[in-house]
């Protein structure tokens, strides 16, 4: 978080995590490089983060190949 949101109040990403989880937005079975990618693109669309992130630089997604 500190790397691409550096601007942002740990405490609030914090509660945004929590509500997310609460309303059972987080779907780990739908964690791919696909789609991680693909809310990284909808994200530096809205502007909320810079262009130019990969799947591969905000996410290990080495356990789900570990645990197929």
């Amino acid at each position: 978080m500190r790397r691409y949101l550096p601007q942002e109040d740990e405490a609030d990403v914090a509660r945004v995590a929590k509500r997310y989880r609460a309303a059972r937005l987080f779907d780990a079975g739908a964690l791919t490089p696909r789609n991680v990618q693909g809310t990284i693109d909808f994200f530096a669309r809205a502007g909320v983060i810079g262009r130019g992130m990969s799947a591969r630089d905000a996410a290990d997604l080495s356990f789900l190949r570990a645990a197929s």
